[in-house]
């Protein structure tokens, strides 16, 4: 899967993983406005702001036989989210 990616190609795509798995995530975060990771994270963004409590990734990344072109841009955007949350993370 190449990244970023327009929502038609990345949404036939997501239909190839399990419901239960991130397809079902990537469609979600898919619609409407706004940055895609920042979709991705609002229910735990809200929770953590309801409980006053931070938000921490223990790993994340991505397989190493993506193309590096879409790696760097898949960690840009997504550090930049974990920037603008404050939530930290591990590489």
């Amino acid at each position: 899967m190449t990244y970023p990616e327009d929502i038609d190609y990345i949404r036939r795509r997501s239909e190839e993983f399990s419901k239960n798995h991130m397809g079902a995530v990537f469609n979600e975060a898919l619609d409407g406005d706004g940055p895609f990771f920042d979709k991705m994270f609002k229910v735990a963004v809200d929770y953590a702001a309801e409980k006053n409590v931070p938000l921490y990734c223990g790993e994340y990344g991505v397989i190493d036989r993506a193309p590096l072109p879409d790696t760097l841009n898949w960690l840009k955007d997504i550090h930049a989210s974990f920037e603008k949350f404050g939530i930290g993370r591990a590489l």
